[in-house]
C-alpha cells in the first residue's frame, strides 16, 4: 500500500485514463475526488513520519504509536480501495 502512495502520480494517471469514457461532469467529479484522496494520502504519510519521529524522541509510548499508526494505515487502505473503485 505504501508503494501505491509513493507512486501516486502513475496511479492517478491510470485512474484518470480509466474514467475517460464518462461524461465531463462525472469525469470532473472523479478527478476532484482523486485529487482529494491523493492529497489526504500525502497528509497521512507526513502524519506517520511525525508519529515515528515522536516515538523515536520518546514523546509518545509504543502503545500509543501502534494505535495511532494503525489508524493511519487503516485510512490509507480505505482511500487506496476508493481509488481502485474510481
Amino acid at each position: 500500500m505504501l508503494c501505491m502512495v509513493h507512486n501516486k502520480e502513475a496511479f492517478v494517471e491510470t485512474v484518470k485514463a480509466k474514467i475517460g469514457g464518462s461524461s465531463d461532469e462525472d469525469r470532473q467529479r472523479m478527478n476532484n475526488e482523486v485529487e482529494d484522496i491523493e492529497k489526504r494520502l500525502g497528509e497521512l504519510d507526513k502524519k506517520f513520519d511525525m508519529l515515528y519521529n515522536d516515538r523515536l524522541d520518546g514523546l509518545i509510548s509504543d502503545k500509543k504509536f501502534k494505535e495511532m499508526s494503525a489508524r493511519c494505515e487503516s485510512e490509507q487502505e480505505e482511500l487506496s480501495e476508493r481509488l481502485e473503485e474510481l
